[in-house]
């Protein structure tokens, strides 16, 4: 599927003894796929109609499955040396290009080493569906300079500074400042870095190493925007393919949205036909929060579809997980209301899955 998700909106016909905001619960789902009819669901779950075994210990029931995700959302991650560099991750030997690259997800380390230089070592973190870039070579007496773009530098102190390179009057020639400034990102130091380049005198800021510094400082400083844009202005003629692994991670990007959104999608139906079923099933056990949850599903499905609409991954996932919390927490209260009735909690822990 190339197109990118397309939401639609189906309406759940509910009791009314849910208010009348449970039957305005949305599901979104993909163009081409039809939502699956609570009354298929239902059949999942057991009869509800068993009695009450009162007094009895009943299995725990975990809502916290309800959290669990079967889409790990592995991104791909571009991995370039140049020249004499060599990369590790985890400690093994690691190169991966756009045509076949290696797939991660979580906190990882990364080495780059070259003959006779200060090797580079750091830890990133890949999101899902995040795609991500290391471009890793070895700069005239600068030494390992790294252009790394879509992972967060889990090894770097969050910023508490102003990040800018407002210009700074200094007596230090542009080459000290550099090198030095090199050095501290080798090190995960990039406060050392942005001072260093903040003195960097104009006039020497159109160079190739500095705008690799300054993406590299960029990017351990939690801003991604700032790192593209200043690797995008290493001219494409000295860039050593940083230009055209630019271009393939754009590329990326595009595609890890779509599988994001599917998979944002997929889940969102999963969670909300589990709450249709549950809620329509059980009402009388807790009416008020059923009808809590679902006026909150209500509002958290416009927000999913303003997250699609506006291209914002990260305000789909927090619809989602939304979602998924208050549904939750709804089982959880359904649970809370009747913890002797074994049948009652069997059904919430099958409406949850395995």
């Amino acid at each position: 599927m190339d197109q990118q998700p397309k939401l639609k909106t189906w309406w759940l016909g509910l009791s009314a003894a849910a208010v009348l905001l449970l039957g305005a619960t949305a599901l979104l789902v993909l163009r081409g796929a039809p939502p699956p009819a609570p009354e298929q669901a239902a059949k999942e779950l057991p009869d509800a109609g068993a009695s009450p075994a009162a007094a009895q210990a009943c299995d725990a029931f975990d809502s916290s499955k309800l959290l669990v995700e079967s889409d790990k959302g592995e991104a791909p991650v571009l991995l370039w040396a140049v020249g004499p560099v060599k990369l590790y991750v985890d400690d093994k030997p690691a190169f991966s290009p756009p045509e076949q690259p290696l797939r991660f997800i979580g906190e990882h380390v990364l080495r780059a080493e070259a003959e006779g230089q200060q090797p580079f070592v750091t830890r990133f973190r890949v999101d899902p569906h995040v795609p991500a870039l290391f471009h890793v070579q070895v700069d005239d007496a600068m030494g390992i300079t790294a252009i790394h773009l879509g992972a967060a530098c889990a090894s770097c102190e969050l910023p508490s500074v102003d990040v800018a390179l407002d210009f700074e009057r200094s007596t230090e020639t542009a080459f000290e400042l550099l090198s030095t400034a090199a050095d501290g990102l080798r090190r995960d130091k990039w406060p050392n870095a942005l001072e260093r380049l903040r003195r960097v005198p104009m006039k020497d800021r159109d160079k190739p190493v500095f705008h690799r510094l300054a993406s590299s400082m960029y990017q351990d400083a939690s801003r991604p925007e700032e790192a593209r844009k200043q690797a995008e202005l290493v001219p494409a003629a000295r860039s050593n393919d940083l230009a055209m692994l630019l271009k393939e991670l754009r590329r990326l990007e595009d595609e890890e949205t779509k599988l994001r959104g599917r998979a944002v999608l997929a889940r969102w139906n999963f969670v909300t036909d589990r709450f249709s079923v549950v809620a329509s099933r059980f009402q009388e056990v807790a009416p008020g929060p059923i009808a809590t949850s679902a006026q909150r599903l209500q509002g958290l499905t416009a927000e999913l579809e303003r997250a699609f609409d506006g291209n914002d991954p990260r305000g789909q996932r927090s619809a989602l997980n939304a979602a998924t919390e208050t549904v939750r927490r709804t089982l959880d209260q359904l649970a809370a209301a009747r913890p002797g009735d074994c049948a009652l909690q069997a059904q919430l822990a099958k409406a949850v899955g395995p």
